[in-house]
């Protein structure tokens, strides 16, 4: 999981990153093609979730092919540095892999949702009975993390 190099982020940056932003890019393979897009997530430690439509291509693929990877990043920018023509750059990222599955609990979408709302306010939130059942939430069981910085 986190490393101890110099641009390596520890465990406890790489769980704040993960709580705090909003997107992270999902990659997955569909067929022998590459597939990524951007999901809104929550994060509780051990999982991303996120919601997804029922039909679709990410939905599809997933099904087809559980393994996935993901990107989280914030802060890019890149600075003049002391001399012309150097540069300094600035990020946060987590990289990780995992395996997707379909929830189908009320108890865990809940945890699901209260990931993802925790984000953008405080709870506790309530969710109707309809808007459980017909959920499909996606979590992401988190087999590897690893996140780098530079800059700030």
């Amino acid at each position: 999981m986190a490393g101890t190099g110099p641009r390596e982020m520890t465990r406890e940056a790489i769980d704040a990153l993960l709580k705090r932003a909003v997107v992270a890019h999902l990659a997955m393979v569909d067929g022998v093609r590459p597939y990524a897009v951007p999901v809104n997530f929550g994060y509780d430690r051990e999982c991303l979730y996120f919601r997804a439509l029922r039909i679709g291509r990410k939905v599809a693929v997933l099904r087809a092919n559980p393994r996935v990877s993901f990107v989280v990043g914030e802060g890019f920018e890149v600075r003049p540095g002391p001399k012309p023509g150097q540069w300094q750059p600035s990020y946060r990222t987590v990289c990780g892999e995992g395996v997707a599955e379909f929830v189908e609990s009320r108890a865990e979408k809940i945890r699901a949702f209260d990931s993802l709302l925790g984000k953008f306010s405080q709870g506790p939130f309530e969710y109707s009975p309809r808007l459980l059942d017909d959920a499909l939430i996606v979590r992401v069981r988190i087999e590897s993390l690893s996140g780098r910085q530079a800059g700030k």
